[in-house]
């Protein structure tokens, strides 16, 4: 697939394969994600009753929006167990860990959990309405310790 002149290299099946992995680690659901392909990209939709999670991983960002190549945008991650925020920070420690590994290198967030402020993992505030937090380096991401 090309995108001005330019390959996606992804491996989505093995991209795919280890998000599944953490989902089945963590909630006990077995291949509950799945990838629609795009020119730039692709997003991620997995959902069961204990989550739902839409996810894009932007080869190309085009400059969209101010959006650099090669991230990672949480457009939305609702966790219905348990405390919200261990989920998320759960979720972005997966991230910060397997994202590099396929050449991401830029995390923003389209996401609005409720009474979750994102500035303590180190995601910039912006003032864009579509995009309160972000981009910034995956590298960067402040976890708790576990």
């Amino acid at each position: 697939m090309k995108n001005m002149g330019r390959e996606l290299i992804t491996k989505w099946d093995e991209l795919l394969a280890d998000i599944n992995l953490f989902l089945c680690e963590h909630y006990g659901y077995k291949d509950s994600a799945y990838f629609n392909i795009q020119a730039n990209g692709c997003t991620l939709d997995a959902s069961s009753r204990a989550y739902y999670l839409y996810i894009r991983f932007w080869e190309f960002g085009g400059e969209h929006r101010g959006l650099p190549d090669k991230i990672v945008i949480l457009v939305s991650s609702t966790f219905k167990k348990g405390d919200q925020g261990k989920q998320f920070t759960n979720l972005l420690r997966f991230l910060k860990a397997y994202a590099p590994i396929y050449g991401y290198e830029y995390i923003c967030i389209e996401d609005r959990v409720d009474g979750l402020d994102k500035t303590c993992y180190g995601f910039p505030k912006t003032k864009d309405p579509f995009r309160p937090y972000g981009p910034m380096k995956i590298a960067d991401l402040i976890l708790p310790e576990e």
